[in-house]
């Protein structure tokens, strides 16, 4: 499915309209309307952020995979600063945009580009609305949670080694793929397609039983 502000989905720009009740609701709709109570969710990346908040509080997920999610807050560290610094950027651009103001080839050609490329706006209002999204701890989670790294994934390895000490206490399980950043733990596949099935065939195995 497209995550709301994605794809072929709606694109709000109100930061209220990306709180994880109604990103959540929205998967539970497209799961009531496939006819299905219960199901494994997997998420890679903002993805992961979206399932693992609906893994916590609702009992119809039955397993998780998380993919280059760090655990925590919705957005900490780094890429806190980086989400700041991206709204400094891009706020002032839009409202110029907005009011006619705005003049084309004023802006750098990265920033052309991006027009093009993103819906920056409503990218402003998840990213905005992801300042304020409450923390995660691994003990929060209620189903069996697989969560999958890349080795050269510096965002996701530093949540690790926050929580590492504490996963013990979880349901969360840990899979490195070596070698891999965040991009590429989606891109290739192969490499990570072998680990999410043994997790899905355990979970399955242990839910029959």
């Amino acid at each position: 499915m497209d995550l709301r502000g994605h794809g072929e989905s709606d694109h709000p720009t109100d930061p209220s309209a990306y709180t994880p009740d109604k990103m959540g609701q929205d998967i539970l709709a497209v799961a009531d309307a496939s006819e299905i109570e219960q199901f494994a969710l997997w998420g890679m990346s903002y993805g992961g952020k979206v399932g693992r908040y609906l893994a916590v509080h609702s009992e119809r997920i039955a397993s998780l995979i998380l993919m280059g999610t760090p655990l925590g807050p919705g957005v900490s560290g780094a890429r806190r600063q980086q989400a700041l610094d991206f709204l400094a950027h891009w706020s002032p651009i839009l409202h110029a945009q907005r009011t006619g103001a705005l003049e084309l080839d004023a802006l750098a050609p990265e920033d052309r580009d991006t027009l093009d490329r993103l819906h920056i706006p409503p990218m402003l209002g998840w990213v905005r609305a992801m300042l304020d999204w409450p923390s995660i701890e691994p003990e929060h989670f209620r189903c069996p949670t697989l969560w999958l790294i890349g080795s050269e994934d510096q965002h996701a390895m530093e949540s690790l080694r926050e929580y590492r000490s504490v996963l013990h206490r979880s349901r969360v399980n840990v899979h490195i793929v070596q070698g891999l950043d965040h991009d590429q733990v989606f891109d290739e596949i192969d490499q990570v397609l072998p680990a999410m099935l043994a997790f899905a065939q355990r979970t399955a195995k242990g839910a029959a039983q």
